[in-house]
């Protein structure tokens, strides 16, 4: 246990491990001259890490080993269209047409 506790002391440096350390948001939804865009944060992410794949109402984001599976509104999944940037550790996807 006290091991543990000098660990903890290591990484903390006496801060409260239950604080929140980073506010920032992981995606955000919006509507941009009639688009929808999907804003997702991607830090430390190459571009050919990035793998995306839409089936429906589900966006599937796969960074390397780890992925996420966003459920679209209705609205968004009914776009026939979708266009990816990587901007910096900014992923901006853009919904558009029917």
């Amino acid at each position: 246990m006290e091991r543990l506790k000098q660990l903890a002391e290591q990484v903390y440096k006496g801060l409260n491990p239950l604080d929140k350390f980073i506010d920032a948001t992981t995606f955000k939804l919006f509507k941009n001259n009639g688009k929808y865009v999907i804003i997702l944060n991607l830090p430390f992410v190459r571009k050919e890490e990035i793998n995306l794949i839409k089936t429906g109402e589900e966006l599937l984001v796969r960074v390397g080993t780890m992925k996420r599976i966003m459920l679209l509104p209705r609205q968004v999944a009914a776009a026939e269209s979708v266009k990816a940037e990587l901007d910096g550790s900014i992923l901006k996807l853009t919904f558009g047409g029917k």
